[in-house]
């Protein structure tokens, strides 16, 4: 008999869990499915903690896209500053895409509970709720942002270099 009561009570929460978790993939996105695991891996209370290969290579344009913009400024003039300030600023810049490549998706996914939870107690129903989520974690800008900046930077690069070309018949 006890069996069935407990059933019964773990029923809501199931429930509730299900609605969480279809809020918090409406807010991520059409690539709910790479953080889907990480996702379950918080609920447990394990750590979220993971590798991205992408994320390390160019953090900068991962962080504008999931619109943690301060952090991916901060990275982004991390990536800049070797060369006019010195080399031994790389190793924070390295630092700073080892951060992002482990932690990244799991602090994403963290502000998104929390983002979830702020609209839910404030939205009339969870429908209203999952309209207003709906990829509320995309900068959809953010995808011309992260082709322009690179090519911004690779002009700057070039622009920075002295060529000498001599032409002889």
């Amino acid at each position: 008999m006890a069996n069935i009561a407990e059933a019964d009570a773990t029923a809501p929460r199931a429930a509730e869990d299900w609605r969480r978790k279809e809020l918090v993939a409406a807010y991520v996105g059409p690539a709910w499915e790479l953080y889907e695991k990480t996702y379950q891996r918080l609920i447990e209370g394990r750590s979220g903690l993971g590798w991205d290969w992408s994320l390390f290579f160019v953090p900068w344009m991962w962080l504008t896209y999931r619109k943690l913009y301060l952090a991916g400024i901060a990275v982004w003039a991390l990536d800049v500053l070797p060369r006019p300030v010195g080399w031994w600023i790389s190793a924070f810049t390295l630092l700073a895409h080892i951060a992002v490549a482990v932690y990244g998706p799991a602090y994403f996914l963290k502000r998104a509970m929390i983002e979830v939870d702020r609209v839910r107690a404030a939205a009339p129903s969870d429908p209203v709720a999952f309209d207003r989520l709906k990829d509320g974690g995309v900068a959809r800008g953010a995808g011309f942002f992260g082709v322009i900046l690179p090519l911004f930077v690779i002009a700057m690069i070039i622009a920075s270099m002295d060529f000498h070309f001599t032409f002889t018949d």
